[in-house]
């Protein structure tokens, strides 16, 4: 079984703080809020138009802080 299996089907509400991914070059067209704020979701990870920039679902919840309710 892929390791992400122990995350299906939990909902959980997390920070994830993207300024520390924005130093690799892969990143840079981040840094312009319109494109920034292209983000959607697909298969469970954030992913930005083009298909080159997204994040990896694991990274997400290993880097991210609980948010309480």
């Amino acid at each position: 079984m892929p390791e992400l299996s122990r995350f299906y089907g939990m909902i959980i509400q997390m920070y994830f703080d993207v300024k520390q991914d924005f130093d690799g070059p892969a990143f840079q067209p981040l840094r312009e809020e319109t494109f920034f704020r292209s983000v959607f979701l697909q298969y469970g990870t954030a992913v930005w138009p083009g298909g080159r920039i997204d994040i990896a679902p694991e990274n997400l919840y290993r880097f991210s802080t609980p948010i309480s309710p």
